[in-house]
């Protein structure tokens, strides 16, 4: 089964410079540039620089001296401005996923050569939306526990968000991957109300209307959460936004690399349990990123595999007793039979029960035994355990096959400055998903139904800067899943 679904988006941004739709997962700054008698400074040149990458955006204040940046990738920056007869002002700064963040800039009496530089400055305000948000930084995303280094799990630390996994979301490990979605119910709305981008490109599994996995911690830069009164560019749906933005390349290459394991080694032995725990789980990876071209042109690339072997709990059945297997029903039925061979059983409105009837015909099967067997019913009891610790009820605990699953992680994605200040981005998010079929020869109930699961995100985006009035962003995304049930000795690796 595949399932594609893509979505183009183009969003004008910035068209106004009191207006600061930004684009998803982006930023965006504006303030006031005076003297100090608190009079407005028009033509204030403005720059405002990323720091990691080079990369400038030129603007300049208006007669009212207010200046505007929009469509600002997250990350630290710093903010020059510059004026005939004052001196030239910077600022540090870092925005977060979908921050507006309001600038008020007095600048000081002197020459163009001397500097003003200010240090960890006060906070800076969103004046600018009422939007009610919550952004977990990669400090967060890094530092906090994860048990299977899912970042999507983290979206509860918003406020107003509970967890919504057990609503019927899940789509099993034969549809969905296992422990990529996190459903999460926001302000009483479903867990399908909830609207997921990665990097601006839709990334919801179109199956359940839920989270397609997020990127591995190391992968992903941050996350914003949007709980109430967020913008009127997010359509479909009344929930909640989540924007995800992944790493980029900066001007100085950067990797790591880390290996988590949990094994029957280092696991401890649960209260009351007799052994310790059989989970083996490795996850393994690590990312790499630099500049191309300082200034211009980056990359990064993230991998993570992890490999999970565990031995289920046990498992409890009901096979047929050595009587049924020769066709004698007849215990089921505990008073009796009449002339006819009816049981005599009744419930508590009278109606007869422990009957057994001929399938083709629908008659009463006398005595509930069944004078002939189907020989493909009897070749299929051979492939059945026996009951040997309770044979008069067929009762049986058994152990399960063994849990044998792989996954494998990519994120690769590329960054060029154009023309100075536009910016053109591709970025791929790919995972894939491998559950290999179990089946212990002999032994039916060991029978598990493997699968292969593939989620690609793809991204292309463009940032168009035309003037220092009006930013255009155009967003084109490709969000797939295919999954492959498989049945028996067919895999794939």
């Amino acid at each position: 089964m595949k399932r594609v679904w893509i979505s183009g988006m183009i969003t004008l941004l910035c068209a106004s410079i009191e207006v600061f739709p930004q684009g998803q997962g982006s930023g965006a700054i504006s303030g006031t540039v005076a003297d100090p008698s608190g009079a407005v400074v028009p033509a204030a040149q403005v720059t405002v620089t990323q720091t990691a990458t080079g990369v400038k955006r030129a603007t300049h204040t208006n007669s009212a001296g207010l200046f505007s940046a929009a469509s600002l990738p997250p990350g630290p920056y710093s903010i020059t401005v510059t004026a005939t007869g004052f001196k030239t002002h910077v600022e540090r700064f870092t925005i977060l996923a979908d921050q507006i963040l309001s600038f008020p800039v007095t600048l000081q009496i002197g020459e163009a050569t001397q500097t003003v530089t200010v240090e960890g400055a006060s906070v800076h305000v969103n004046t600018e939306a009422p939007v009610l948000s919550q952004v977990v930084e990669q400090t967060r995303v890094v530092d906090l526990p994860l048990i299977a280094r899912n970042a999507a799990d983290l979206t509860l630390l918003s406020p107003g968000t509970i967890s919504a996994n057990g609503h019927s979301v899940g789509q099993g490990t034969t549809k969905q991957i296992p422990g990529g979605a996190e459903a999460i119910a926001v302000n009483g709305a479903r867990p399908d109300q909830i609207a997921y981008n990665l990097d601006g490109a839709s990334n919801e599994d179109p199956m359940g209307n839920t989270n397609n996995p997020f990127p591995f911690p190391d992968a992903l830069q941050e996350f914003s959460v949007q709980t109430n009164s967020f913008n009127a560019q997010y359509g479909a749906n009344a929930g909640a936004v989540v924007n995800v933005v992944t790493k980029s390349g900066t001007n100085h290459w950067h990797g790591d690399g880390f290996e988590f394991v949990r094994n029957k080694s280092l696991n401890s032995r649960q209260f009351g349990a007799a052994t310790v725990d059989p989970l083996h789980q490795n996850q393994f990876g690590g990312t790499v990123g630099g500049p191309i071209k300082r200034d211009h042109s980056f990359i990064f690339f993230g991998y993570q595999g992890t490999r999970k072997r565990d031995i289920p709990a046990l498992n409890t059945s009901t096979l047929p007793t050595p009587a049924e297997q020769t066709g004698d029903f007849s215990a089921l039925c505990t008073s009796g039979f009449d002339a006819n061979g009816l049981c005599l059983d009744r419930d508590s409105h009278g109606n007869r029960i422990d009957q057994i009837n001929d399938g083709f015909t629908g008659l009463p099967l006398p005595n509930n035994k069944i004078v002939s067997l189907n020989p493909v019913a009897l070749n299929i009891l051979k492939l059945l355990p026996t009951a040997a610790e309770n044979p008069s009820t067929g009762f049986v605990q058994y152990a399960g096959a063994r849990d044998f699953e792989n996954t494998n992680e990519f994120v690769t994605r590329f960054d060029q400055t154009v023309r100075g200040q536009d910016k053109l981005t591709v970025r791929l998010d790919l995972v894939r998903y491998f559950n290999l079929p179990q089946y212990n020869s002999g032994d039916l109930l060991t029978l598990n139904t493997g699968s292969h699961i593939q989620t690609q995100n793809w991204l292309a985006s463009y940032t168009w800067v035309p003037s220092p009035t009006l930013v255009n962003t155009a967003y084109f995304g490709v969000d797939r899943t295919a999954s492959d049930r498989t049945q028996g000795g067919r895999s794939r690796s």
